[in-house]
């Protein structure tokens, strides 16, 4: 922690991470029908897992470790790779 002089100097601000609900609402309300649903779907069936917001025990390390940030990057990603059917199979048998 800080010293108490230097604590004295700023306003500590403790906020709760989002839950899946209030991430799904975020990507919503920012990008539309634009990302990959099944992200979302994935973090609400594995919800007891903390999937979405799970730092490591360690406080310095250079292991990544998720955040909303890179699930936003993940169902933005696989939103735009479907979109050119990168995932999607073709049925032109």
């Amino acid at each position: 922690m800080i010293s108490t002089p230097l604590a004295s100097r700023f306003k500590i601000i403790r906020i709760q991470p989002p839950t899946e609900r209030d991430w799904i609402k975020w990507m919503n309300s920012k990008h539309g029908e634009n990302w990959d649903k099944r992200v979302a779907a994935f973090l609400l069936a594995f919800r007891d897992e903390g999937y979405l917001f799970n730092p490591p025990h360690e406080r310095e390390t250079l292991e990544p470790y998720p955040v909303p940030r890179t699930w936003t990057w993940l169902a933005l990603e696989r939103f735009k790779w479907e979109s050119i059917s990168f995932f999607t199979h073709d049925k032109k048998n």
